[in-house]
């Protein structure tokens, strides 16, 4: 093999990394637009290959959850919004609530086990009508955690890109939610 060729197929596994490989978990993404998200709607998304479902709480704020019921695994986007704040799984009706904790198993004794969790995601909402996600999960304060919070975009058109900017993660070192 001649060190020309070597050096393509370095350059070609270095590519196949870089597209398949694995994403920043320590950056903010956009998971949705305001718009996007109406008061009782469920909006599931997937964001670093993990599914994600968003609502608004009663409050008007958004939360964001692991879309996994940890039960049966299934979709909590298919459930409901309860009592407010609490999504309902569609399966067994077990409620979580937008820290990810089970706040209601409705069988049997309704003992809650304390592994009967899901991820919680810190969610912004900016002022230019994006929902920024922080790609860490877990729930924590937005600052002094160790990631800043974005910083809003100039706003020219090459950031107006719509819904299916979505899965495009924004640049790690300077923590803004511009891509460009």
């Amino acid at each position: 093999m001649t060190r020309a060729t070597e050096l393509d197929t370095e350059l070609l596994e270095s590519k196949k990394k870089m597209v398949s490989g694995s994403y920043l978990h320590n950056a903010w993404y956009v998971a949705a637009w305001s718009d996007d998200l109406a008061e009782g709607l469920l909006l599931a998304r997937t964001i670093l290959k993990e599914p994600v479902v968003l609502y608004r709480k009663a409050d008007g704020h958004v939360a964001a959850l692991q879309d996994r019921c940890p039960h049966r695994f299934a979709p909590l986007s298919m459930g409901k919004i309860v009592h407010g704040d609490a999504l309902q799984c569609p399966y067994h009706g077990l409620e979580f609530n937008a820290a990810g904790a089970c706040v209601l198993n409705p069988h049997g004794t309704k003992n809650i086990p304390p592994r009967a969790r899901v991820r919680s995601y810190p969610v912004t909402e900016e002022a230019q009508g994006d929902l920024d996600l922080d790609g860490r999960g877990g729930a924590r304060p937005l600052e002094g955690a160790g990631l800043q919070r974005p910083r809003q975009c100039s706003g020219d058109a090459r950031h107006q890109a719509g819904p299916a900017s979505a899965s495009v993660p924004t640049t790690s070192s300077s923590s803004t939610i511009c891509s460009t």
